[in-house]
């Protein structure tokens, strides 16, 4: 028993970096919706394999992605994408628990079956570009 933990736990270090968190390649992109870069949404990276990775947009529709610390990007491999934005509803701007609307179509957002699968690949730029129509 204790030898099959030994060797499981060799297993994951083999593919983790010297400090034992897993590698990870950097990550880029660009959302727009409808033609216009998107600022505020939160972009994930999925995996059958956790950990995932997230990033946020600038004011361009840039992000970089992070899974262990910032900027790290994301594994390598197969990744769904999740792309979504919410904003406040104006008629609830002064509530003490104002509702939340989505800004961007909810397909985006749905892990059941996601529009965008895209591959990370090492040694090789993974700059994705995200284009969301209504």
């Amino acid at each position: 028993m204790r030898s099959g933990l030994l060797l499981a736990g060799l297993l994951f270090l083999a593919g983790c970096g010297n400090d034992g968190v897993a590698l990870t390649v950097p990550v880029r992109g660009t959302v727009t919706y409808n033609g216009q870069a998107v600022e505020g949404a939160q972009v994930q990276f999925l995996t059958r394999q956790p950990p995932g990775a997230w990033g946020e947009t600038d004011a361009e529709g840039r992000f970089e992605l992070t899974t262990f610390e910032p900027g790290d990007g994301a594994i390598p491999g197969n990744h769904s994408v999740l792309i979504a934005k919410d904003e406040i509803d104006p008629e609830d701007q002064d509530a003490d628990y104002p509702r939340w609307i989505p800004v961007l179509p909810l397909r985006y957002r749905s892990d059941g079956a996601p529009v965008f699968n895209v591959i990370v690949k090492k040694d090789e730029p993974n700059d994705f570009r995200f284009d969301l129509t209504d």
